[in-house]
């Protein structure tokens, strides 16, 4: 028996989905941001010579070693600064009651499956939060251990200890690199005090994406380094990153920042958020 011919429209049909079923590429939609006002520029002379008043050659500032400070502190807190046992105000209350909205409306609206936290703390944000599969990030064993087992029976959130290295994130079987769909770095950066960890932090936060890159942080025109001078802060475990700068330099050609929103508690919080998104998106 002869077979009929299908007609041409279900022909069109079919090559469609057969061309966006075998496409590696997301939907190609622009990026949606959250409204609201652009980051705060920390550029200006003022803002610089305000930040600048404990900085100087004769300026005695040690930095703390970031896994350290924060194991000790996790379990102890900080009392020299004034902190409980936890990741700080910006993680509680209002804070990451407003950090968690826009988090999950960028997640939400740009279509985000599986999502790496770049430095999941204590997880009480991640309690306000709405991912299908996370995976969090932290120098702190402790902070790794608590929530491992807080969530042991949660398959879609997993917990890894980042050690600093490319290698820690990486199969042991095969060597790939972890990959998701988004990295997020809330309010972390400035807690990286060590030149060579924050290069390498940088590096993984956008080589692990394969769409969006979502950070919460300040980004002054220079790095801050108290050996020359340049201090904005008296606090042992903060040092200021020129976030946007490093991007410059080292990721501009793969990536594109397309939103910014600054912070809606600005007498409360130096952090601003920075959206990028990836210039080919058929990776």
């Amino acid at each position: 028996m002869q077979r009929r011919a299908l007609p041409n429209a279900l022909l069109v049909i079919l090559l469609i989905i057969d061309r966006v079923s075998s496409s590696s590429c997301p939907d190609l939609f622009d990026t949606w941001t959250p409204p609201g006002l652009p980051a705060r520029s920390l550029s200006s002379a003022n803002n610089l010579a305000r930040n600048n008043k404990l900085g100087g050659p004769q300026f005695d500032k040690k930095y703390a070693n970031t896994a350290d400070y924060w194991d000790e502190r996790y379990v102890r807190g900080d009392a020299t600064h004034g902190y409980s046992a936890d990741s700080g105000a910006g993680s509680r209350g209002k804070l990451a009651r407003w950090k968690a909205k826009v988090v999950n409306a960028f997640v939400k609206r740009n279509k985000v499956h599986k999502v790496v936290d770049f430095g999941c703390g204590d997880g009480n944000q991640l309690s306000l939060s709405k991912y299908k599969l996370y995976t969090g990030l932290d120098v702190s064993k402790i902070a790794v251990q608590r929530l491992a087992q807080q969530y042991a029976h949660d398959w879609r959130k997993r917990f890894v200890w980042y050690d600093g290295t490319r290698s820690s994130l990486t199969s042991g079987t095969d060597g790939s690199l972890l990959r998701s769909d988004m990295t997020m770095s809330m309010e972390v950066i400035f807690h990286l005090t060590d030149a060579d960890i924050f290069q390498h932090y940088m590096e993984l936060l956008f080589d692990v994406s394969k769409r969006f890159v979502v950070i919460l942080s300040n980004s002054p025109p220079v790095n801050e380094n108290c050996v020359s001078g340049v201090c904005f802060t008296d606090t042992s475990h903060v040092r200021w990153w020129s976030v946007t700068s490093w991007v410059d330099q080292y990721r501009s050609d793969e990536w594109e920042l397309v939103g910014t929103l600054r912070h809606k508690y600005v007498t409360q919080a130096w952090s601003d958020f920075y959206f990028y998104a990836r210039k080919d998106k058929c990776v």
